[in-house]
């Protein structure tokens, strides 16, 4: 078995004081624990903030059952844990805590929503991206996402971590 990997980038580390929020949909939940526990390693030292974490399932049922780091908001959109709603809903229930910078991982409709909010409020956006990687280095372009300039980029080589404000959601989504 021959494995390729690790692929693309990832998110960059926020600015020294101020609170990064993570935001996950989904199975985008794995990158986004990477990286809080990242983060919360990385606040330990007095090097970065501890993050915020806001991860949304449609049900409960769909929630895995592990220990999230502490602080973590659960919504999911029928209510039957945590907060109702979507993972903007949970973000613009807690009015004192709006972000200065977001991150966000799940699905592609989920993130324009994100891209959309993080534009109104004038705040930076990283989108990590779920598309599919067919070769894993950028020669089929079978990741290729859209961007707002009209150019595309591969998930594989340039992403899967991308300005979400650069990102043609309209098309993606």
């Amino acid at each position: 078995i021959d494995v390729l990997g690790p692929l693309g980038n990832s998110f960059s580390l926020p600015e020294r004081g101020i609170r990064p929020v993570l935001i996950a949909g989904g199975i985008g939940l794995g990158p986004m624990l990477y990286f809080a526990n990242t983060l919360l390693n990385c606040s330990l030292d007095g090097l970065c903030e501890a993050p915020l974490l806001i991860a949304g399932f449609r049900t409960q049922n769909l929630i895995p059952a592990m220990n999230y780091p502490a602080g973590t908001l659960l919504c999911t959109d029928d209510g039957s844990l945590g907060h109702q709603g979507t993972v903007l809903d949970c973000l613009l229930s807690l009015s004192d805590a709006l972000p200065k910078t977001l991150y966000a991982c799940g699905p592609s409709p989920m993130l324009a929503v994100l891209a959309r909010f993080a534009r109104s409020m004038q705040i930076p956006y990283e989108a990590s991206v779920e598309q599919w990687m067919a070769c894993g280095i950028g020669a089929c372009m079978g990741c290729a996402v859209p961007m707002l300039d009209g150019t595309y980029k591969r998930a594989c080589a340039d992403g899967p971590v991308f300005d979400g404000l650069s990102v043609n959601w309209e098309v993606l989504a």
